[in-house]
């Protein structure tokens, strides 16, 4: 994991580099940070993210200046000139707004059921993959009808949430492979909301992109390993 201090310090670096490319920093307001990196408030409604995924860097980069409903606009994407062991690359998009711990519940709920109802083991990423590939092949009338199905389980006042839901994670799964990006990493720490209050994901890690010559299984070992040592 990359330590708050390292993440700095590469902003610190190459805000200069950032700066020719048309991003000035105005701010640094540290966000959070997980495995591959963190992110950053720069100013001026953007986050920075600083990551050492190449498979997020590459599937982002597909997205660039794409507004997709399901999807955070991706403002750029660059390599920093970093010496390290691993590439680092600073991934540019939109300030988005935060869950409410209620949609997280939903969240969290509606992904135990759809786990259930597909019996996929979520905890492996190999299994995430087949499971969303499975779910990708279904067409937009067959998931609809597993919809009604699994509609069932839900209290109904909560009903319309969860429906909202799984159609989002459809149509999201859809309009990425639309842009040449197979995802499958939905959870509520990859989800937020548009002042609208549009369901969007911002973190694009473990995609598959097909014919970008990444494997993403190997990629994500590789980095693991680092980790571990």
């Amino acid at each position: 994991m990359e330590t708050q201090a390292t993440l700095q310090r590469v902003i610190t670096k190459h805000s200069k580099f950032l700066a020719k490319k048309g991003f000035k920093i105005t701010s640094t307001q540290f966000l959070g940070s997980g495995y591959f990196g963190g992110a950053y408030d720069i100013g001026n409604d953007i986050v920075m993210k600083i990551t050492t995924d190449q498979t997020e860097a590459t599937a982002s980069k597909r997205l660039i200046g794409k507004k997709l409903d399901t999807v955070n606009e991706i403002y750029g994407v660059f390599r920093v000139p970093e010496k390290s062991m691993f590439k680092h690359y600073v991934i540019l998009q939109a300030k988005l707004e935060n869950m409410s711990a209620a949609d997280g519940r939903v969240v969290d709920e509606a992904e135990r059921i759809l786990r259930v109802t597909y019996n996929a083991d979520q905890r492996v990423v190999g299994s995430r993959k087949s499971f969303y590939d499975g779910l990708a092949a279904e067409t937009d009338a067959e998931f609809k009808d597993r919809i009604d199905d699994m509609i069932h389980k839900v209290p109904d006042n909560e009903q319309h949430d969860y429906y909202t839901y799984w159609q989002f994670i459809y149509t999201s799964l859809m309009e990425l492979r639309s842009h040449n990006v197979e995802y499958c990493d939905f959870h509520k720490g990859n989800l937020m909301k548009s002042s609208g209050g549009k369901l969007k994901v911002i973190d694009l890690g473990f995609s598959q992109s097909p014919n970008a010559d990444i494997d993403v299984l190997e990629s994500i070992r590789r980095q693991i390993q680092r980790i571990l040592k």
